[in-house]
């Protein structure tokens, strides 16, 4: 230990600034004086030492959100936080982060410490910033991208020249990129909005026939569509574009209510269409034993054998999924308050009872 401090005096005693020079010039040299600088020496050492640690530690700290946000010092600096300290500051610290030693050489300003602490604090607050600024833009993109059916392979070549050009750093050009492109897209969805309304409208109506809607339930959107469709009530592109943003915006919101109802309709649905295919045998069956010169062609024999599968088909699983199915429709009943309708608005469970009792 007493090689230590002898070997931090020697190699600081000499410096105006450092703490042995100031201890030195007003030490009490007698055998008590000298016991209590001794003491004093050692406890400096230690704080020296917890110092420059802290010094170490937050310059490479610096160093790495320097090196992530791409940052030109010190001009960048400057443009963060206004402080006279930096300037009177800047060569100890552009030294630091060049070539920072941490040996017992270092002199390390009274200022210093905080300085950089605060000169951290303002580049983490940039760090967050940027990454929440691309958190959201990214998140704009794809949803423009999904909306607007961006190829694939566009919307890779994006990020993957976002990902070679910086890597896992985040630069501010980085950010700008983002905003370009969402112009971009912004743009491209204002001249394709028609057809995005249209596309949209179609995708409400399939949803209703889907699910059985009647033209009650219908009515309210359809008349809110018709009146806004199209329409152009000032002249003003920029109004009419607008009034665009608010009918696609409807369109999307009714969408996504009707997907999310789709998933309550779907038990059902999946007997209606297993119903349906069963009718549509029984049909074809009907159609076919009313056509007697079936009997005279070659291939009679697997015709013959083709009706009876029918038969044995239908004979096994219509009444079953009847049965099945007129049991969802009262479900359906009781849950939503209302009969399922078909496509031209009479009550699905009329069409099922009759095949029932035919």
């Amino acid at each position: 230990d007493q090689d230590q401090l002898f070997q931090f005096f020697l190699h600081n005693f000499s410096i105006p600034e450092s703490l042995p020079n100031e201890l030195l010039n007003k030490a009490d040299l007698t055998e008590k004086g000298f016991h209590h600088l001794k003491i004093r020496m050692t406890d400096l050492n230690v704080q020296y030492t917890e110092k420059l640690a802290q010094l170490k530690e937050i310059i490479e700290h610096l160093k790495y959100l320097i090196e992530y946000l791409c940052l030109e010092v010190p001009s960048d600096l400057y443009n963060l936080i206004d402080d006279k300290e930096l300037f009177k500051n800047e060569q100890v610290i552009m030294d630091y982060l060049q070539g920072f030693s941490g040996n017992t050489k270092t002199i390390i300003p009274s200022a210093m410490i905080p300085l950089l602490l605060r000169i951290m604090e303002a580049l983490d607050i940039l760090k967050t910033a940027r990454e929440e600024d691309k958190r959201k833009m990214h998140e704009q993109c794809v949803q423009l991208w999904s909306k607007l059916k961006v190829d694939q392979q566009e919307i890779s070549n994006f990020t993957e020249q976002q990902l070679s050009k910086y890597g896992s750093s985040l630069p501010s050009e980085m950010i700008d990129n983002y905003k370009i492109e969402i112009e971009k897209l912004i743009e491209l969805r204002k001249q394709s909005i028609s057809q995005l309304i249209q596309e949209n409208w179609t995708k409400i109506n399939e949803l209703w026939d889907k699910m059985g809607y009647p033209a009650s339930d219908r009515e309210e959107f359809t008349n809110y569509y018709e009146m806004n469709d199209g329409r152009n009530i000032s002249g003003d592109p920029d109004q009419n574009s607008e009034l665009d943003e608010i009918l696609l915006s409807r369109c999307e919101n009714e969408v996504s209510i009707l997907e999310q109802r789709y998933k309550l309709y779907e038990p059902l649905l999946e007997h209606v269409e297993k119903f349906e295919s069963y009718m549509q045998d029984k049909a074809d069956l009907e159609e076919s034993s009313k056509d007697s010169s079936r009997l005279l062609r070659r291939d009679s024999h697997k015709i013959l054998q083709h009706e009876e599968r029918l038969r044995k088909r239908l004979s096994l699983n219509l009444p079953k999924t009847v049965k099945s199915l007129l049991l969802k429709l009262t479900q359906f009943e009781e849950q939503f308050n209302r009969p399922f309708y078909d496509a031209n608005g009479n009550p699905y469970k009329d069409r099922v009872l009759d095949a029932e009792q035919s």
